[in-house]
């Protein structure tokens, strides 16, 4: 059995959102979410409701973190 990872997502800026949600919905991963902005919106309409949590307790709690610009 593989390991789980939680991944740290951090996004703001439209274009990283729409490329990080796409993959996080491809690849069906466990994540923490830290968003912000523009992003937001982009993760619920993909991903439906999502848990955001501040910046550090995503950093934190993640084994991994992806980060959008």
């Amino acid at each position: 059995m593989e390991p789980i990872f939680l991944v740290g997502i951090v996004a703001h800026d439209p274009r990283g959102a729409e490329i990080i949600s796409s993959y996080v919905r491809r690849k069906n991963i466990h994540c923490i979410f830290s968003l912000e902005g523009p992003a937001l919106s982009i993760f619920s309409r993909k991903l439906g409701i999502i848990d955001n949590v501040p910046l550090k307790t995503a950093i934190e709690k993640a084994d991994k973190v992806f980060c959008g610009s």
